[in-house]
């Protein structure tokens, strides 16, 4: 059964909550565990040393130390995958696996040319002193005002650089409709090879490498180098589906060739 761009994400979040909720819970236990071992050396009792209990009481409190650390590390950790768990839900960017990416993007770039158009006539009412003008074109009260109040370089209207990066925006929107597009129209991916198989999912975007058994620490940084990342859902090593990853699977089995050949 394929899973959906949005069930995806989703199972992403899951799982980053859960490794967060984990670590938070291991962190306790350490802690727990130091606390109870302090609770068995009476408060304020210094190591007796020569005493039969000197071997015991120094473990115990090397014991306490290093649950305390783990304690902290594992603290640390449980912050590390919420803050990541955080930032997924969070992200509004448009993904290449959202099966209406061209669409949105598509909306975001008319609004973008929209919002482009709305600054070159602005600053052409400005050039001319003309407030009439920008109340036509929807500008409030507060925003003339705002707009005629010279900024930290004396600049009045819509700065320059905001117009030069607005264009830069565009043209990378462009771009990525133009790709993906691209991507959708291609013929689909076929290679075959003696040391993986390869799978292509169009509808969650991503080219799979199946080996059989686990792959050697060597082919496996290959793998990562060239931008797979290992799957426990799909039990496979993926990556993006597009050129740059078709080009990848190539130059993956060329380096598992090579290193056939060393040995």
């Amino acid at each position: 059964m394929t899973t959906t761009y949005q069930q995806r994400k989703e199972s992403r979040i899951d799982y980053l909550r859960s490794k967060a909720s984990k670590f938070s819970t291991m962190s306790d236990d350490a802690l727990e565990s130091s606390r109870a071992i302090s609770n068995l050396i009476p408060f304020g009792q210094p190591i007796l040393v020569g005493h039969h209990s000197e071997g015991r009481h120094r473990r115990d409190l090397q014991r306490i130390d290093d649950r305390m650390r783990k304690c902290c590390e594992l603290a640390d950790k449980a912050k590390y995958y919420e803050r990541r768990a955080k930032a997924a839900e969070s992200n509004t960017s448009i993904s290449s696996d959202d099966p209406e990416a061209v669409k949105l993007l598509t909306e975001k770039l008319k609004s973008l040319e929209t919002n482009h158009q709305l600054m070159k006539d602005a600053n052409k009412c400005m050039r001319k002193g003309d407030r009439d003008g920008l109340r036509k074109l929807g500008f409030s009260e507060i925003n003339i005002e705002e707009l005629f109040r010279p900024d930290f370089a004396g600049r009045k209207g819509f700065a320059d650089f905001r117009l030069t990066n607005n264009l830069a925006e565009i043209k990378r929107i462009k771009g990525r409709i133009k790709q993906l597009r691209d991507n959708a129209n291609r013929e689909p991916f076929t290679f075959t090879s003696k040391y993986f198989t390869v799978e292509t999912d169009q509808e969650a975007n991503r080219i799979r490498l199946f080996f059989d058994g686990k792959p050697s620490p060597e082919i496996r940084h290959t793998l990562k180098r060239n931008g797979f990342r290992w799957s426990r859902h799909n039990l496979a090593w993926q990556r993006m589906n597009n050129r740059n990853g078709e080009n990848a699977v190539q130059w993956v089995n060329d380096e598992i060739a090579r290193m056939e050949g060393i040995q």
